[in-house]
């Protein structure tokens, strides 16, 4: 099993940063191959202090929002600066940790975990580029697996990352899942509603709509 950094002590300041943060979790939380982004006021003024585009393959309204995730390092795309990001590429598991491990890190009173060992089954499998970060989020109980037909439990790393998983996630990040009523995903997705993560009273092909068990873009 690899050895990684990995812990449950964290915290996360207020003020600026954490609105900050809302903001990421928000552009994450899009959805579609155009991935618009939420908060569209306050990104697009962020966006505009950026002026160059940091990804190759982005343009109008999306590619604001991909500046805001690549600045702050949330995002790399698959050459780093200049490069493409595959905008409409679906996210899988792994790389939904390697983001949220780095949006963690954010937090200017960030305290990375101790040690451990990731519990997975399929913990091989898990990218070298990922492992930390798996590991982390696993630590902390943001990442929870999948239970294995052959018991245990399982990452699946390269599987992508459906709407409701990554909801479930984020609040879990934002350690606001506690007593969750209503099942899974319904008592996720609501609380998501209730928090501002999701914007309730939108139709099918808005951006805002999230299909549970659509995979992530």
């Amino acid at each position: 099993m690899p050895r990684v950094r990995a812990g449950r002590a964290r915290t996360w300041a207020g003020g600026r940063a954490f609105s900050v943060f809302l903001l990421i979790l928000a552009v994450l939380l899009a959805v579609g191959p155009a991935m618009p982004a939420a908060r569209v006021e306050a990104a697009g003024t962020l966006a505009a202090t950026f002026r160059a585009h940091f990804f190759s393959d982005t343009s109008g309204s999306q590619a604001e929002y991909f500046d805001i995730v690549g600045c702050v390092g949330i995002i790399n795309g698959y050459r780093g600066p200049g490069g493409p990001v595959g905008p409409s590429q679906p996210v899988t598991r792994a790389e939904f940790a390697v983001m949220l491990a780095r949006l963690l890190s954010l937090a200017p009173d960030w305290n990375p975990p101790d040690p451990v060992d990731l519990d997975f089954v399929d913990a091989p499998a898990i990218p070298d580029w990922a492992v930390e970060a798996v590991a982390t989020c696993r630590a902390l109980d943001i990442i929870r697996g999948i239970p294995a037909a052959a018991g245990g439990m399982e990452f699946r790393p390269a599987e992508t990352v459906s709407g409701a998983e990554a909801v479930a996630m984020l609040l879990r990040a934002l350690e606001n899942d506690c007593e969750l009523s209503g099942g899974w995903p319904s008592g996720h997705i609501y609380r998501a509603f209730e928090t501002g993560l999701l914007t309730p009273g939108v139709a099918p092909g808005d951006w805002r709509f999230i299909e549970p068990f659509t995979p992530l873009t």
